[in-house]
């Protein structure tokens, strides 16, 4: 599995029995991700790849099934597993130690769906696609402690908030890429055109073209620029947000995806 690391996330494979390895990843990063949620700015045009190189660090006990998200904060990793009973590992780095925690359902404190995390202005959370709500993830001596930030009445596949007092979304929209939310969950407007190859692919209605280019969606911790990757396909864009539109920065395309459209 691919992992972007930008700050504190990456993208990255578990499969090992009774081991939890973070391997060597070929990063989407094209040259800093670090260095564009610290000082991008319209004039960068030189880029720098590198290669991020792991150690094994072994858990006792713990069997990733398939994981496709994660988190740190400080000793606590937090990884979802679409395999488990639970919705979340949360992993004591300092001592090697880990249990299952938040239970799915639909309960007060239950969740169904694990679709993204986010880190905004020194606050962790994530959001659940089928109970539409961000929560707020606080670590504690006594536990993990989950607040139920905002409900909102539309679907997104992946959400995150913003320090605009906004929350921006993902999915398969008929027209644009993003949809901006107000702080009560309403829609501000719709910003972006899905991504093209030539005119003939722009031809092929959105929300087609919205399914050939899914994708995940990172906040910067000042919560004022955004990044979006396509899984599909090693394509990276950058956004400067404000609080009723997103504009692009830069676009890094190494191949566009090839699918068959059946509108």
């Amino acid at each position: 599995m691919r992992i972007v690391k930008i700050y504190f996330y990456e993208y990255f494979t578990i499969l090992s029995k009774n081991v939890l390895k973070y391997m060597n990843i070929r990063i989407l990063l094209l040259g800093g991700l670090v260095c564009f949620f610290g000082a991008c700015n319209n004039n960068v045009k030189q880029t720098k790849q590198e290669t991020i190189l792991f150690e094994p660090l072994s858990v006792d006990g713990l069997i990733i099934g398939q994981a496709y998200g994660m988190m740190v904060d400080g000793k606590n990793l937090l990884i979802a597993d679409r395999m488990a009973d639970s919705l979340f590992y949360w992993v004591d780095l300092d001592c090697l130690t880990y249990r299952e925690v938040v239970s799915r359902g639909q309960g007060p404190n239950e969740y169904l769906r694990f679709d993204n995390f986010y880190y905004l202005q020194g606050q962790h959370g994530f959001y659940d696609s089928r109970l539409w709500c961000c929560t707020d993830i606080d670590f504690s001596d006594k536990g993990l402690v989950l607040k139920k930030r905002k409900t909102f009445s539309s679907l997104n596949y992946s959400l995150v908030p913003t320090s605009f007092e906004t929350y921006i979304g993902i999915g398969p929209y008929e027209q644009g890429r993003f949809k901006i939310l107000d702080s009560f969950g309403k829609e501000v407007s719709m910003a972006c055109e899905q991504p093209y190859r030539d005119n003939a692919e722009r031809n092929i209605p959105e929300l087609a073209r919205a399914m050939a280019y899914q994708g995940n969606i990172l906040i910067s911790p000042d919560g004022k620029r955004l990044v979006h990757a396509i899984f599909m396909t090693p394509m990276l864009s950058f956004y400067q947000l404000s609080a009723d539109s997103i504009s692009e920065i830069r676009t890094l395309v190494d191949c566009y995806p090839a699918y068959k459209t059946e509108v």
